[in-house]
């Protein structure tokens, strides 16, 4: 890809390809690679000791 342009920003198939064609590539991991948009948060490890948990 030799540039990036505004079309790349709205979140459709120039992300998507811009996404696929130069992040993955430059950080491929394990983690980049299953294209989640989430976090993932071990529940029973963060509440073990009784401690809260808020989200907002």
């Amino acid at each position: 890809m030799n540039n990036i342009q505004l079309a790349h920003g709205s979140g459709g198939q120039a992300m998507q390809q811009l996404i696929n064609s130069l992040f993955m590539e430059a950080f491929a991991n394990p983690w980049l690679a299953e294209q989640e948009d989430q976090a993932r948060l071990e529940l029973a490890q963060l509440t073990a000791e009784g401690d809260r948990l808020a989200f907002s």
